[in-house]
């Protein structure tokens, strides 16, 4: 299974870690590997390809990316959901990972539906999942570039 973190509502959702299949890892794909954003140039033109999907797409991003534009600092929009696709779709693009134990935070003692995992390695539980910390970034845009070019 592929876990965003970037999709807080899906831990409640998801027993996550808890169905282990065939000795296969869960992926998940943190907040902090989202700052790995396109462009706005990179964006535009992504959007501006034609098809009815990038269409779409930008006007579900519209009120997003009005609002990031505004921040004169933001470089780019952040798309955690195509990441995310991206790593379980295509793992040939995942650059850099850890195998971790790691658990989803429910009974509220520390937080509540956070994924927290043993970086310490404190417990003898043996790694469950596969954190992934970086990307192919030209790996990100082809696989954009081909999901906004497919005809609708």
């Amino acid at each position: 299974m592929l876990f965003c973190a970037a999709c807080e509502h899906e831990v409640h959702s998801m027993r996550l870690f808890e169905h282990h299949r065939k000795g296969e890892r869960d992926r998940v794909v943190p907040w902090e590997l989202f700052s790995l954003t396109l462009p706005w140039a990179t964006f535009d033109r992504l959007l501006g390809c034609g098809t009815e999907l990038a269409a779409w797409f930008g006007k579900v991003l519209a009120t997003l990316v009005h609002v990031l534009k505004r921040e004169p600092s933001r470089s780019g929009v952040y798309l955690p959901d195509p990441l995310a696709m991206l790593a379980a779709l295509q793992p040939s693009a995942v650059t850099r990972a850890t195998e971790l134990y790691g658990v989803v935070e429910t009974s509220g003692a520390h937080t509540r539906g956070a994924v927290v995992f043993d970086w310490a390695h404190a417990t003898t539980n043996k790694p469950n999942c596969t954190l992934v910390q970086d990307m192919d970034y030209d790996a990100f845009v082809a696989f954009l570039e081909r999901v906004f070019a497919e005809r609708s």
